[in-house]
């Protein structure tokens, strides 16, 4: 089998390791440094198989804590990062239904994802007795609160490679289904500055425990009404957060069950997916901040030359940015001649100036000529408004 380095060696809070992926497969990253903390005696194999009805894979066994990355392609990235957490009750995790084709959805429409593999329950070497029910019982463990925190570390490592990553560092959120919903809402409920969640969506999940804090972050909440274990919490999740005054957006389907992930059912919830990109367009996460900048600024400012009264010729320029107060006449260059003085033309907030010229002004113009405006005769400052085209002149 032939092998690839695809990252050399990175630094995870302080702790350094070489990560490996297979040709042609997503890198995974460990997000613990050596064994994950509250399992160092946990000693069961990991097991990848395939579920019975639909042959997509699952995973179980869980003990080393890692993220599966999906990178945005640069040329679309929006700078958007998703941690997703698979459901499976804690006892498998349901990977490429609730996990990696999720990540591969959002990667494809510039968002980086990252699968999240937390902990999970000992399930017995034996794939028989584990498909039968009948498993080890060990010891009693909070398995959420070590998921939570699986999550929550998940986070701290996304964000400490943000630059690395291509990835703004306060566009990082966390998506999960079922039992994965117990881990979003483990982490959005309890975080510190590191690991908080800039957004968050619980995917049937089983609600929240605990108060909604001020600046708990914008949550989107998909359900079905006929999941009976997960249709009341998403609910109460929903009215919760806007009783405090926080932004979250519900949709509850009539009909679609549980665990439907990114499976095809011929029903209205098998587009949850499109719901949710369309909701972090409105949160202004499917732009890059360049884009979403450049999207803010003026359209450019215009220059037009039209003929005026007794064979004069009028040019009128117009900038979508409010003109600076102008104690004296604004002065208009055309090439590096000071061509003349202005009046102002009401233009609301598109200020439009108007500068007149003679026939003899106006035949020393030529194509090509910058045409600019300065305010203030004692300033050098200057607007540029483009250049004398051969159609101005032809007018």
């Amino acid at each position: 089998m032939r092998w690839m380095i695809c990252v050399s060696v990175l630094l995870l809070s302080g702790f350094a390791w070489n990560a490996f992926a297979e040709e042609g497969k997503p890198l995974e990253i460990p997000i613990w440094p050596g064994v994950a903390p509250g399992s160092e005696d946990w000693t069961q194999k990991e097991v990848a198989y395939a579920n019975a009805w639909d042959h997509k894979q699952m995973i179980r066994n869980v003990t080393k804590p890692t993220l599966t990355a999906f990178f945005a392609d640069p040329a679309k990235s929006t700078g958007t990062a998703v941690v997703i957490a698979p459901g499976g009750g804690f006892r498998f995790h349901s990977w490429e239904n609730e996990g990696t084709a999720v990540a591969q959805w959002l990667a494809s429409r510039g968002v980086s994802a990252f699968v999240l593999k937390y902990r999970l329950l000992n399930t017995g070497e034996s794939q028989e007795l584990f498909e039968k029910g009948q498993e080890p019982k060990g010891a009693a463990i909070d398995i959420v609160a070590l998921g939570a925190a699986d999550g929550r570390q998940a986070i701290k490592v996304v964000r400490q490679h943000a630059t690395e990553w291509k990835i703004d560092s306060d566009r990082i959120g966390i998506l999960g289904f079922s039992a994965g919903g117990s881990v979003t809402m483990g982490v959005v409920m309890e975080h510190d500055a590191q690991s908080k969640p800039n957004f968050a969506a619980p995917i049937y999940g089983p609600g929240k425990p605990g108060a909604v804090a001020e600046d708990a972050p914008p949550l989107f909440i998909v359900c079905a009404g006929d999941d009976k274990g997960a249709a009341n919490g998403s609910v109460k999740l929903y009215t919760d957060w806007k009783a405090a005054g926080r932004p979250a957006e519900l949709h509850m389907y009539s009909t679609g069950g549980h665990g439907f992930g990114m499976s095809k059912r011929g029903l209205p919830i098998d587009h949850w997916i499109d719901r949710f990109t369309e909701w972090l367009e409105v949160q202004g996460l499917m732009r890059s901040k360049a884009a979403t900048q450049q999207a803010k600024e003026p359209t450019a400012n215009t220059m037009a030359i039209h003929k005026g009264a007794g064979g004069n010729v009028l040019i009128t320029v117009s900038s979508p940015r409010p003109f600076p107060t102008i104690n004296s006449a604004a002065v208009l260059y055309v090439g590096t001649e000071k061509s003349c003085s202005s009046r102002y033309a009401p233009g609301g907030a598109q200020t439009t100036l108007i500068f007149q010229m003679t026939p003899d002004e106006f035949a020393k113009v030529k194509v090509g000529d910058r045409v600019a405006v300065r305010y203030d005769p004692d300033s050098q400052e200057e607007w540029d408004f483009g250049q004398v085209g051969k159609k101005d002149l032809e007018n």
